[in-house]
């Protein structure tokens, strides 16, 4: 597609740059530590295809900075990782986290995508959503491959379809509720596997870092986790669903942290970030009412965890200004008298 005029860039295709430049170069730096100690080869070439591919779109995210003289972030670079650590996490878990990854990639830039109208950033947006979708893919088949595959629990086949006929089906606000839809399953046994995930992550960077501070807060985002997963099981399991994850331990005995601290710290944000969407997704698509308390309550609870990871990052100057609009008010008073 070809234009007349060149386009100046928009605040909502800049936000999906800027994100994902942050995030990739998160993203490459948790892979070479995992393809350091990897034993497992059908897992290490999913590694491999998901650090290579990653390492490409950062070289056009490079390029679209420089073409429109926008300030590259300062992001995350091999000083941010110990390659010469040893192993945090086992094969399995990184064959998790992979499909983990693929999932949220496709959820953050099918919105990207969403959001791109310059017919170079559509198509950045759309083969980034293509990689991510492969990987998950690729995670999926292996996953199952290994029958390592962890399925939401499947329900009856109903004898034929009919209407809602009263308003009970919108439930109470505690008790007395009918039993859960498809779509709320889906969204209670997803939310489980997710906090399942964030909860070893968090075992992980608060066994190993060394900043009390930091590690204090990694154990409390583990309890947030383990908690979580708690509360959607129990209501998976009053009407008699399993709520299953996967049984690896994830986490080995080390103690050595592979990552600077300001590497944990952003991923850290951006699990909770992630968190609070697909919980936010979860409340629209539930029409229980006791099920919009929790994760209401829930997401409360996320949110200050979130505030306070943010401030820890300010006060270490690890928290980078995103792009936002000008400050009219300030340039105002600053302005040059004549």
């Amino acid at each position: 597609m070809e234009t007349e005029h060149a386009a100046r860039i928009t605040s909502s295709e800049m936000s999906g740059l800027w994100g994902t430049y942050l995030k990739d170069g998160s993203t490459i730096c948790l892979l070479k530590h995992h393809l350091q100690h990897v034993d497992d080869p059908a897992i290490q070439d999913i590694l491999e295809y998901s650090l290579r591919t990653t390492e490409r779109r950062l070289v056009q995210l490079e390029r679209f900075f420089k073409e429109e003289n926008w300030p590259l972030p300062i992001g995350f670079s091999d000083e941010d990782v110990d390659l010469n650590a040893p192993r945090l996490f086992t094969d399995p878990f990184k064959l998790y986290y992979l499909h983990h990854l693929g999932m949220l990639g496709l959820n953050v830039h099918s919105l990207s995508v969403s959001l791109a109208a310059r017919p170079d950033l559509y198509g950045f947006f759309t083969g980034r959503l293509h990689d991510f979708n492969r990987l998950h893919k690729r995670a999926t088949n292996l996953l199952l491959e290994k029958g390592l595959y962890v399925r939401s629990p499947s329900i009856p086949i109903p004898d034929g379809s009919e209407s809602i006929s009263g308003k009970d089906f919108l439930g109470q606000w505690f008790s007395d509720n009918r039993p859960l839809t498809s779509l709320e399953i889906a969204n209670l046994h997803a939310n489980v596997q997710r906090n399942y995930i964030g909860q070893l992550v968090m075992t992980g960077f608060a066994q190993t870092v060394s900043n009390e501070k930091i590690r204090s807060y990694m154990k409390r985002g583990k309890e947030i986790a383990k908690k979580h997963v708690e509360v959607f099981s129990s209501i998976l399991n009053q009407d008699d669903l399993p709520a299953s994850v996967f049984a690896d331990e994830g986490v080995t005995e080390s103690t050595e942290s592979p990552f600077s601290d300001k590497l944990l710290m952003f991923m850290t944000s951006t699990l909770n970030g992630l968190g609070l969407g697909f919980y936010g997704s979860a409340i629209a698509t539930s029409l229980r009412k006791d099920l919009a308390v929790a994760y209401g309550r829930l997401s409360a609870e996320i949110t200050k965890y979130a505030s306070d990871g943010i401030k820890i990052m300010i006060d270490n100057h690890w928290f980078e200004q995103p792009p936002t609009a000008p400050d009219r008010d300030r340039l105002m008073k600053s302005g040059k008298t004549y």
